[in-house]
């Protein structure tokens, strides 16, 4: 593969990483010729005018994914590394990514697929231009970006995986279905919560599924504690692995007995709930009944009083 052949990564005393691009370079400890780069063996070091020294190696996958040029947002490492290992990846995989982007993923999955050609789908020209110019930079050659909509449909057929990086990667169902291998992998990676919920309750019963967040902490250990800084909440990673594509895309005897069970729980809240209201009804019309009442029984009394004070009153009169 010509990833790493014709390529070398300097490295400063502090373990910063630069690329040679075989030009001269012009760091902040001093500039270093290319020829003396050109001569220096892997393994071994240069100078530059300043004195300051620089190691000279091979870069490995993960210093090409940290140099790579961006432009939407690109997955990160921990990430990628986390897909490849659910996509169950190697040598001669047949892979489908959609959402190309800067092409950061692709880089790692070609890497990992090769020979075999990474086929990645992208519907905006200005980032297949981002992700075919990195792939060119770092001599990628078995990624193949094709300009179109995977909400239309799949081309490729028997794939191990198909990988989404997309806004409504639920819309890709039907599609994966058709296209896996029964057990293949479709993954999806989503920013929010909301989206991964979306796409988890679209799947159905040809799936078993997971969903993951993976957050990364770096440590420092010449203090022995956690660094203050870390990669922390970067998108939900939902895994999909393709058991079956003979059953219906409908839910399951046992999912319809639960909604069953629910509307059933429902009407007998509704009903309860109506219950509650005529016995509050029923409440309310006998204290207005015990009011109405007593009101009469207290008109009554004071009639009674009224009527006992004007009698004695009339015989006072007649003393």
């Amino acid at each position: 593969m010509k990833m790493f052949t014709d390529m070398k990564i300097l490295i400063d005393p502090k373990g910063r990483k630069y690329i040679f691009k075989g030009e001269d370079m012009h760091t902040k400890d001093g500039m270093i010729k290319a020829d003396e780069i050109n001569n220096c063996d892997v393994g071994g070091t240069v100078k530059t005018h300043m004195g300051t020294e620089y190691a000279v190696i091979h870069p490995n996958i993960t210093d090409i994914m940290q140099k790579a040029r961006r432009g939407p947002q690109a997955i990160t490492l921990k990430d990628a590394s986390l897909i490849v290992g659910y996509a169950n990846l190697h040598f001669g995989s047949k892979v489908l990514n959609s959402g190309t982007g800067s092409g950061i993923l692709d880089i790692f999955l070609a890497h990992i697929v090769y020979p075999e050609k990474v086929i990645s789908y992208e519907i905006r020209d200005d980032f297949a231009k981002i992700a075919g110019k990195n792939f060119e930079r770092f001599g990628i050659d078995n990624v193949e970006i094709k300009m179109k909509n995977i909400y239309e449909g799949i081309d490729e057929e028997n794939l191990d995986a198909v990988i989404l990086d997309l806004p409504e990667p639920w819309l890709v169902i039907p599609h994966a279905v058709k296209k896996l291998k029964i057990g293949g992998i479709l993954i999806s990676f989503s920013p929010s919560i909301e989206q991964s919920k979306k796409f988890h309750d679209a799947l159905n019963i040809n799936f078993l599924q997971e969903t993951y967040e993976c957050v990364l902490r770096d440590w420092d250990m010449k203090v022995v504690r956690p660094c203050s800084r870390m990669i922390a909440h970067t998108g939900f990673i939902t895994v999909a692995r393709l058991i079956s594509r003979n059953k219906e895309v409908k839910k399951s005897e046992e999912e319809q007995k639960d909604v069953k069970e629910s509307e059933e729980e429902k009407e007998d809240v509704k009903e309860s709930e109506e219950e509650k209201k005529d016995v509050k009804s029923e409440n309310r019309d006998e204290q207005t009944d015990i009011k109405s009442e007593n009101n009469e029984a207290q008109t009554d009394v004071e009639k009674e009083n009224d009527e006992a004070q004007t009698d004695i009153e009339s015989e006072n009169k007649e003393v």
